[in-house]
């Protein structure tokens, strides 16, 4: 069953539990990427890609 929850930061988790398997995966997704940019911030969302992966 897929469940959805908001933390108090406005963080949305969304999570499915497979009894059958024993791993876990995460998946992060950001509404924002280099379109979002200005002149000031070019080039922020490729090296916060690099911090993260």
């Amino acid at each position: 069953m897929i469940e959805k929850i908001r933390t108090n930061s406005g963080i949305e988790v969304i999570f499915d539990r497979l009894e059958s398997i024993s791993t876990c995966s995460v998946g992060v997704f950001v509404k924002t990427g280099s379109r979002d940019e200005s002149d000031t911030e070019e080039g922020i969302s490729h090296v916060l890609e690099h911090m993260i992966f």
